[in-house]
């Protein structure tokens, strides 16, 4: 079946109705040591991994009419700055007023990522659409998308496939469906990203095969709106196990970007990533650091050295080299990233200083003690200002000084730290506890060996 013809075929009907292939998710889980980019962003924030496909899911959709005076629900030049607004004035605006105030607050809470506040605004923006339009109209089914869009970018999968869902049925029941034919595959890409973002891959991949049909017969195979498609997809066929159809999506979506934008593109960075991603549930680390690298060049012209997206792929590289035993480019890597979060969450986040603690461990792996000590003794003050002296997390670092200070053969040190840590286990556990234990036998055999010295 051609894509014209599948197009047209699909056109109409509720998403629920698709045939779903398979039913089960196959999750290939890499070396522990290496893990994708997504699993990192506990570090860093981000709150699920598909946010930089939801990001794109509406770039493409078209501008409203120009002949409908009330349609500037997307047209940003004509938005008013949200430092201008009162929101006490709101009330007394029009309704076509009202949305464009609504929209401009919408920019700016998305610029700074309060995406709570997104969702309460495009909710009253929605209902301000209703008063102006009927439920069918172009504003209403895009502002339904928008809201599924931040719901996603919240986590909230279910609310956010109730609104692409309504989308679908009001844009199968509009009466003007000339304005809204170039929906459709904005709809299906965002069914099938909530699909994903539960974990059912193999009933996203209807929706997104689906939105790949209708696109091409829509506009082309060489439109730049197939990208975030592609994305998607590769994102979904990895997760079904699929690694070659993966790799292939992602590499059609990747050669497009570089044709339109050129090498030094954010979203070109952002697929390589998700190769990389691919490339670790195979196991090919050896092209996983070519891609890291390039992504990594991309944002560093982009935004600096000292960037968020710098210092997460500096982090993923670096556990990428501790799994190949290069230890002195991990410890380079794991300090970019220390670097980072100590400037943007500070010197008492237990983030910085746990990263911290990992450029410590690699000095140890490259024997260079001294400097470990120095990185662990900062760790150590910062502990004990957040946590108190009697903590678990103090006891560790307290013995991994004693190890550091133990491969300097300073004895007396090595003792002095393996006591401290020994007297928050008889704290906190008990004197006959397993690691009570073991450190009062370190220390005893430490101390016969100072007094044979």
């Amino acid at each position: 079946m051609s894509d014209r013809q599948y197009a047209e075929h699909n056109q109409q009907g509720e998403p629920g109705g698709l045939t779903q292939v398979g039913t089960t998710t196959h999750m290939n889980e890499g070396p522990s040591i290496v893990c994708p980019i997504a699993e990192l962003d506990y570090r860093f924030g981000t709150p699920f991994p598909w946010a930089n496909l939801t990001s794109a899911i509406l770039h493409y959709v078209p501008e409203p009419s120009q002949k409908d005076p009330a349609t500037i629900f997307d047209r940003h030049d004509a938005v008013a700055p949200a430092e201008q607004i009162d929101e006490r004035l709101i009330r007394d605006m029009t309704p076509a007023e009202h949305l464009q105030c609504v929209q401009s607050l919408i920019i700016k809470h998305q610029k700074t990522g309060n995406i709570d506040e997104v969702i309460r605004l495009r909710m009253r923006a929605l209902a301000v659409i209703h008063l102006l339009h009927s439920s069918d109209h172009y504003l209403a089914i895009k502002g339904q998308i928008d809201l599924a869009r931040s719901y996603l970018q919240k986590g909230l999968s279910a609310q956010a496939l109730d609104h692409a869902r309504k989308a679908w049925d009001f844009n199968y029941s509009s009466k003007s469906p000339e304005d809204n034919k170039l929906l459709p595959p904005a709809i299906q890409l965002t069914i099938g990203l909530c699909k994903l973002q539960q974990g059912k891959a193999s009933d996203a991949k209807p929706h997104l095969d689906r939105a790949r049909h209708l696109n091409n017969f829509l506009r082309g195979e060489n439109h730049e709106s197939i990208v975030p498609i592609y994305r998607a997809l590769g994102v979904c066929h990895s997760a079904l196990g699929d690694y070659a159809n993966a790799v292939e999506y992602l590499n059609k979506a990747q050669e497009m970007k570089r044709s339109l934008h050129g090498d030094d593109y954010d979203e070109v960075a952002e697929i390589y990533l998700e190769i990389a991603d691919v490339y670790i549930l195979e196991q090919r680390l050896t092209e996983i650091e070519d891609l890291y690298l390039k992504a990594l060049r991309i944002y560093e012209a982009l935004n600096g050295a000292m960037c968020r997206e710098v210092a997460q792929i500096s982090y993923a590289l670096g556990r990428l080299m501790v799994s190949q035993s290069d230890y002195t480019r991990a410890a380079s890597c794991f300090t970019t990233t220390a670097q980072w979060m100590e400037d943007q969450l500070g010197s008492f986040d237990p983030k910085t200083f746990n990263t911290w603690r990992e450029v410590a461990f690699m000095d140890i792996k490259q024997q260079d003690y001294e400097s470990a000590v120095q990185i662990m003794k900062k760790v150590l003050i910062k502990e004990l200002l957040l946590y108190g002296d009697p903590s678990i997390k103090v006891a560790k670092t307290y013995k991994f000084l004693g190890t550091a200070y133990l491969k300097l053969f300073r004895l007396d040190a090595a003792i002095s730290m393996y006591e401290s840590a020994q007297r928050i286990y008889l704290d906190r556990y008990s004197a006959r506890h397993e690691k009570t234990v073991a450190l009062q036998n370190r220390v005893a055999l430490l101390r016969k060996r100072l007094h044979q010295t």
